[in-house]
């Protein structure tokens, strides 16, 4: 299951960030999607799409795209 609470960063926390609510939740779901696609963790990198705290970027870097490539690369 994958859970998505739009309001789950406050006024502030968005300002500090640069998004607007609408912004936070699009990138939001985005990154759900990367665990949805079968990205399990999160990157340490606050400037990858699949970091583990409020999100800057609003599509996968380099990075994410390397991990997803790896995970879909995988034996079953």
């Amino acid at each position: 299951d994958v859970y998505v609470d739009p309001l789950g960063a406050s006024d502030l926390v968005l300002q500090q960030a640069g998004q607007t609510r609408e912004e936070f939740f699009v990138t939001l779901l985005t990154h759900e999607l990367g665990h949805v696609l079968g990205i399990g963790g999160h990157s340490n990198e606050a400037d990858d799409l699949m970091f583990g705290g409020i999100i800057r970027v609003r599509r996968p870097t380099a990075d994410d795209e390397a991990v997803l490539r790896w995970v879909w690369s995988q034996p079953i």
